[in-house]
């Protein structure tokens, strides 16, 4: 019987699931089915992608922050390497290791100037990662309420602790009353998640085809 009953449980996660998964889908299918063979990549990208199709946007976003920051310091150490000199993987190995040194401890606010000079990124792209850092990354890794929610308000009705119907309606700030924030913060994910992500994506993959070129041909055959 239990068995069963965990069977039903699943189903009814799962019907809760499909119900916007095809329309999910198809706004991220190219980059879902796109694989840049690189595991530093590849293993964050995809769990994004499942996120979103099936409706995870809050997860979708903070692993999406993650992504951000380990591509512009993987970016900025590849920059400094010059592959053709390399030796043998012991070579390598050092080589990372002393470029590491130069952007692991920076943080992305630094590492984001840093790209766009030196033409990882464009100056408008370099503005919007700045604002997706300051919306997404530093509000919701950090759970920042005033930086996530800002000065939106919203209408409430107020009851009474006593348990007495509403009488009266008031216009309050989301950021300063913790109970109104959970249904706000799902929803303001539901409407940035899957833009933020593509946008990221875009700039990740197009970084990756500049350097290993061979990936396009690996993704015709």
């Amino acid at each position: 019987m239990e068995e069963l009953n965990i069977l039903r449980e699943l189903e009814s996660v799962f019907e809760t699931f499909t119900l916007e998964m095809k329309s999910r889908y198809l706004q991220i299918r190219n980059n879902y089915r796109f694989k840049l063979c690189n595991p530093e990549y590849d293993s964050i990208r995809n769990e994004i992608c499942v996120c979103l199709i099936i409706g995870l946007d809050q997860a979708s976003i903070t692993l999406t922050n993650h992504l951000m920051e380990k591509f512009f310091k993987l970016s900025l150490i590849n920059q400094q390497i010059n592959y053709s000199k390399i030796q043998d993987l012991k070579n390598l190995a050092q080589k990372y290791k002393q470029s590491k040194k130069d952007y692991n401890d920076k943080d992305l606010f630094y590492n984001i100037n840093r790209a766009c000079s030196e033409g990882i990124i464009t100056k408008s792209e370099k503005q919007m990662l700045h604002k997706f850092r300051n919306d997404f990354r530093n509000a919701f890794s950090h759970a920042d309420m005033d930086k996530t929610f800002k000065n939106a308000t919203g209408f409430f009705a107020l009851g009474k602790f006593s348990g007495a119907l509403p009488t009266e309606f008031a216009e309050l700030k989301i950021a300063d009353v913790p109970p109104l924030q959970g249904l706000f913060q799902q929803n303001m994910a539901k409407q940035n998640a899957i833009s933020y992500f593509l946008f990221i994506d875009e700039i990740i993959c197009r970084e990756e085809i500049k350097i290993h070129p061979e990936i396009i041909n690996y993704q015709n055959i």
